[in-house]
């Protein structure tokens, strides 16, 4: 079975539904905002989380 796997500022993930999962540390896991989520929208989403975790830096 191929697992859906992309690349985010977090690193590269495999998502599973709504989750995404860290590649280098499958206990570190991220819920997405919701199922069927493009690519695109996924790395969107992460690269918001990174900005706003820097903004609060």
């Amino acid at each position: 079975m191929n697992q859906r796997r992309i690349t985010t500022v977090y690193g590269d993930m495999i998502i599973e539904k709504d989750v995404a999962i860290s590649v280098a540390d499958d206990n570190c896991w991220y819920s997405l905002p919701h199922e069927n989520m493009t690519n695109d929208e996924i790395k969107d989403y992460f690269r918001i989380l990174w900005e706003e975790f820097e903004e609060n830096e």
